[in-house]
């Protein structure tokens, strides 16, 4: 039993390592100069890592026998999906420009495809059902003469079986909770979440896509977007031209801005106002003012009342914004009461 529950843990430490891979390539940190480079690696480095998982069943299903050259003749063949990728779409341009020529010139090349490709696909699975037959073979007869129980061989069945599921279990999850788990990926991106003079606490869920903080002139920022996942609400999700994520930001102005109206703050009519809501962020006064555009309201009433738009401003240099789905509203007030005043 002991070995099996190594089988179901060593797969899914895997499965978590590359969702956290994958998930850091769409996270990119301007503020690291290696951001770029590190995205690029971690990209290629997956035409080694997915079909490393495929080597890694390959171990504990057919156990040791030429393990390592299994393992290498996997990662080859992982390799080469993009050549042959590339292959393939090279192909179609080609069928694509001979059937502009000719009907009957398209016909006879994909009848000779046809007549190399079948009997090539044929021959494969051949050797690979033979070479199946083989590595099933080995792998009885060396648990049979390692003394392996039957009990000891049922659970590592199981093990096999249940870890065989991990990595579509795994797709699948993040699939339906997508922008949380990119959230807490993105977390690991941006460890720190400090301002000029404050300190903000990003929810564990909501992603973080830029953070910069300049301490000599004093301005910073950090935004991002927050969403429920289509595990939640499928319907919100069938739209799609409207997919539901909202957009946040917290930052700070350059010190040139103090004791003066910034750019960025500015109030709304007061027929537009909807809500007011006042925090006190160490010494510092922020009012938030949930608002309607004008352009978005019919005779004075929101056209959709389940959007919000959201400017908040101090007398200070701290500002925050806010749009997107209401109930989401409660989150980012209590994020910014969570803002700490550093000094």
């Amino acid at each position: 039993m002991k070995k099996a529950i190594i089988i179901v843990a060593a797969v899914a430490a895997y499965c978590l390592f590359e969702i956290v891979l994958l998930l850091s390539i769409v996270t990119p940190n301007p503020g690291y100069p290696t951001s770029g480079t590190r995205q690029t690696v971690t990209g290629a480095a997956q035409l080694v890592l997915i079909p490393g998982l495929a080597a890694v069943f390959s171990r504990i299903i057919y156990g040791p026998y030429r393990w390592k050259r299994r393992a290498l003749i996997i990662l080859a063949v992982g390799a080469g999906c993009v050549p042959a990728l590339v292959g393939l779409v090279a192909v179609g341009m080609v069928l694509d420009w001979v059937s502009s020529r000719s009907i009957a010139w398209l016909i006879v090349l994909l009848v000779l495809i046809g007549c190399g490709f079948i009997p090539a696909l044929f021959f494969v699975v051949r050797k690979l059902r033979k070479r199946g037959v083989a590595l099933e073979t080995k792998r009885w007869l060396a648990e049979r003469q390692s003394g392996t129980s039957a009990r000891e061989r049922r659970w590592k069945d199981r093990a096999i079986r249940y870890s065989l599921w991990l990595p579509a279990l795994s797709v699948l999850l993040v699939f339906l909770f997508l922008p949380e788990s990119w959230g807490i990926a993105s977390h690991f991106e941006f460890r720190t979440q400090v301002l000029t003079e404050y300190q903000v606490r990003v929810p564990a869920s909501w992603i973080i896509l830029q953070q910069d903080a300049q301490s000599e002139p004093g301005y910073s920022y950090i935004s991002g977007l927050a969403g429920r996942g289509m595990g939640f609400s499928v319907t919100r999700y069938l739209h799609w031209w409207d997919v539901p994520l909202s957009s946040w930001s917290v930052g700070t102005q350059p010190y040139a801005y103090f004791g003066a109206s910034a750019p960025e703050h500015w109030l709304p009519k007061i027929e537009n106002v909807i809500a007011q809501r006042d925090f006190l962020i160490g010494n510092t006064p922020l009012t938030c003012v949930d608002y309607w555009p004008s352009y978005l309201t019919e005779r004075g009433k929101p056209r959709d009342a389940s959007i919000a738009y959201i400017n908040c401003y101090s007398p200070a240099r701290l500002y925050a914004s806010f749009t997107g789905e209401r109930f989401q509203v409660p989150v980012f007030y209590k994020m910014l009461e969570g803002i700490t005043q550093t000094r």
